[in-house]
């Protein structure tokens, strides 16, 4: 009798433990439903209907009846993505924003390179004003990008601007095509530094400093030191930069809206998506422009995990 009773209470007490278990799941579903929610209905959904769009030549000024009762009329199967190579008007837009938005993406590794000297400039023994000179770097980083546009905007003026004042210059930053470009890599490596210094700053003073002693004692100097100490430490920061950097490269827009007020030698694939897109109604271009530059970045954010070893000790 005994046996059987501690079986009941045992059994009873698995019982009352799998329905607290299950009380507490739909309580946890519950707290998380809505950024699922959220998730599905802002990311996911709209990810697959611009897939779908890509299809069609939808013109919403034009396609104003129940949608997929037109389907049959706006469907083109693959006509948008032969426009983007093809067609005259498109090819050579698109082509020129790609450009574009490649050449600007080499302030990328310039502005990461800056942050992280100015990091290790700040963890060298004996400065001073560390915090002061990290909160005047990062300022950049909080500031209104519309207002830094503008801001850049007259520092690069042709006529009053700062640049060709001080410099004496004579160049036409914002509409000739070769300087508008160096112009915007400049004022994206000032805008990167602050977030980059911070990160590299937050991972330089986490490395124990046991690391450098010992390499003094075996006699090591101050790039082995930083190649074979700092640099592996600092791995995962350099991945997360690069990869986040990259992804926002991609998808630049405001430096050719407001810095550059849409000239042709500034206008990135996403100014592309909008210009010859949304603003003329082509729904159809847009969308398929949206997704070859969402599937580059895919690509080049898988390889990015695939090729970094995520070494943060020594060989």
């Amino acid at each position: 009798m005994e046996h059987f009773r501690t079986e009941n209470e045992s059994g009873g007490r698995a019982r009352r433990r799998s329905s607290l278990e299950r009380k507490s799941s739909w309580i946890a579903f519950g707290f998380i439903s809505i950024k699922l929610v959220g998730f599905l209905s802002l990311t996911v959904f709209p990810i697959l209907m611009s897939a779908f769009y890509s299809f069609t030549s939808l013109n919403p000024r034009v396609n104003t009846g129940f949608f997929f009762s037109e389907l049959k009329d706006i469907w083109v199967g693959l006509d948008n993505y032969v426009k983007l190579f093809r067609n005259d008007v498109y090819r050579i837009a698109f082509f020129n924003a790609v450009e574009n938005t490649v050449i600007q993406l080499i302030g990328i590794p310039v502005g990461i390179g800056f942050g992280l000297l100015i990091a290790m400039l700040l963890n060298a023994k004996g400065m001073r004003g560390v915090s002061a000179i990290r909160m005047l770097i990062y300022i950049p980083v909080v500031a209104s990008a519309v207002a830094v546009g503008y801001i850049w905007q007259y520092i690069f003026h042709p006529t009053y601007g700062l640049v060709n004042n001080v410099l004496g210059l004579e160049i036409n930053w914002i509409e000739d095509a070769k300087y508008v470009k160096l112009a915007i890599i400049i004022k994206q490596v000032w805008a990167m530094i602050g977030a980059t210094m911070i990160l590299y700053y937050a991972a330089l003073v986490n490395i124990s400093p046991d690391y450098y002693e010992v390499a003094d004692i075996e006699g090591a100097n101050a790039w082995q030191k930083f190649w074979k100490i700092t640099w592996p430490f600092l791995a995962p920061v350099t991945f997360y930069l690069l990869t986040i950097r990259l992804i926002n490269g991609f998808q630049s827009y405001n430096d050719s809206l407001i810095f550059a007020a849409g000239a042709y030698g500034a206008r990135t694939v996403v100014y592309f998506i909008w210009e010859y897109g949304i603003n003329a109604l082509d729904y159809g271009i847009a969308s398929s422009a949206s997704v070859m530059l969402s599937m580059v970045i895919l690509i080049l954010t898988i390889l990015q995990f695939k090729l970094n070893d995520r070494r943060t000790h020594f060989e």
